[in-house]
């Protein structure tokens, strides 16, 4: 259970800075107000292609301003652990996929970077030296930005804590349901981790609740609402149950039950030896076409008699 609060919470695909972002998640979820990620500040720059150009924008502790040489250009971002603990970065770059990091002067692995989000450098100790590496085409110049983080593992236990003291027991768990009891100190938000897709559906009660109202799998901007199951919740001991069905899986079931009737009937008739048209070469009264003819040649008659 979280404060209200927290449904109001959105996430923009062109977010400016995933780490501020995370830290007011944080704390909407858990009404710590501590960051839980603190912001490392940059030790050193370097472009190490003669030509290049890399700066700080305007005396920005996290934007950087480049200009490349006439060949391939190498920029680099160092940053230095202050203490031992999980870190963590985040960086962006128009029209650059990828980011090289190394530690201590290793490379240790490389990140795409076309969705802007945080990723983990591990938990590293106190001195340790990350470089974030760029390898920039020919002619380019602009602007980009680089972040680093440490997780404050303090701040992390009291959110956790705060989280803990109104946990939903599960007494049934499977690929499609989730069933068990909450209770809650208070009014607030039923916030699970389980991300929402069409098919979900949820039970407080027995009663059906309303799940991701405003879902848009196309918007720019995600409510938390819409990201994860998540609803209001009222104070008291509740059981709240969640369920998963494939959509259109009903439809699919009629309709494949359909084609196999249909399938069962022809073989049925196959069986029977029965044509629907017979020839007139295998029928003993001459077939469909003198049917017809016969048919043909009564009405020509009465159409005389008439005349």
């Amino acid at each position: 259970m979280t404060d209200m609060d927290l449904s109001a919470f959105s996430e923009n695909a062109d977010t400016d800075n995933p780490i501020r972002d995370q830290n007011e998640l944080f704390r909407l979820a858990t009404g710590v107000h501590e960051d839980v990620y603190v912001p490392v500040p940059y030790s050193q720059y370097i472009s190490w292609t003669e030509g290049g150009e890399l700066e700080p924008y305007n005396g920005s502790e996290r934007y950087f301003s480049y200009r490349c040489a006439a060949e391939k250009t190498t920029f680099s971002v160092f940053y230095r652990a202050d203490t031992d603990g999980l870190y963590c970065a985040t960086t962006r770059f128009p029209n650059l996929t990828t980011v090289y990091v190394y530690l201590n002067g290793q490379f240790v692995f490389d990140r795409y970077i076309t969705s802007h989000g945080m990723f983990s450098l591990g938990r590293l100790s106190a001195g340790d030296e990350i470089q974030l590496v760029y390898f920039v085409d020919p002619g380019w110049q602009g602007y980009f930005s680089a972040d680093v983080a440490r997780m404050d593992d303090i701040a992390f236990r009291r959110g956790y804590d705060a989280l803990a003291d109104e946990p939903w027991e599960l007494t049934e768990v499977s690929d499609t349901r989730l069933s068990g009891t909450v209770t809650a100190q208070r009014d607030g938000l039923f916030y699970t981790s389980v991300p929402y897709e069409p098919g979900w559906t949820a039970e407080v009660d027995g009663e059906e609740v309303e799940l991701a109202a405003t879902f848009d799998p196309a918007a720019p901007t995600v409510l938390l609402t819409d990201a994860v199951i998540a609803f209001p919740l009222s104070e008291g001991t509740h059981t709240v149950t969640l369920r998963y069905r494939t959509p259109g899986l009903t439809a699919g079931m009629l309709i494949s039950a359909a084609a196999l009737l249909a399938f069962g009937g022809l073989i049925y008739l196959r069986r029977r030896d029965y044509t629907l048209f017979p020839d007139s070469s295998e029928s003993p009264k001459g077939g469909f076409r003198q049917k017809l003819k016969s048919i043909r040649s009564r009405f020509g008659n009465h159409e005389e008699v008439e005349n």
